[in-house]
């Protein structure tokens, strides 16, 4: 019976060193968890945080994109007044130079027309 005794009492001391360590490890996995939970959380509000940067990231692009158009448009009509400007003046100096041979056409008529009848006169 002491022989007995002496088992139950070892495995007695067993169990509880079996029941400390498990529930250390209870303790320890608790702990695990935890973080585990804390880094789900952490990842989950930078997952909110990141989608909220690419909305404004992509509403800027497509800000900058609307503009770009519009300043190609700008340059486009620009260009498109500088070509009219510029066959403006062409325009005018061809007209200019017309309208210079056209006075000298009727200088030289007119001086012409005054030298017969300085003849005629004589």
């Amino acid at each position: 019976m002491v022989e007995q005794g002496s088992a139950y009492e070892i495995m007695v001391e067993d169990l509880s060193d079996r029941v400390l360590s498990l529930e250390e490890e209870l303790v320890s996995a608790q702990q695990v968890i935890r973080e585990m939970e804390e880094a789900a959380d952490i990842t989950a509000e930078m997952e909110e945080v990141q989608t909220e940067e690419l909305k404004a990231l992509n509403r800027e692009m497509e800000d900058r994109e609307t503009t770009i158009r519009n300043l190609e448009e700008a340059i486009k009509m620009q260009r498109k007044r500088e070509e009219d400007f510029q066959r403006t003046v062409s325009n005018y100096r061809s007209m200019v130079e017309t309208l210079k041979q056209e006075k000298k056409a009727l200088l030289e008529l007119h001086q012409g027309g005054e030298g017969e009848k300085s003849d005629l006169v004589s």
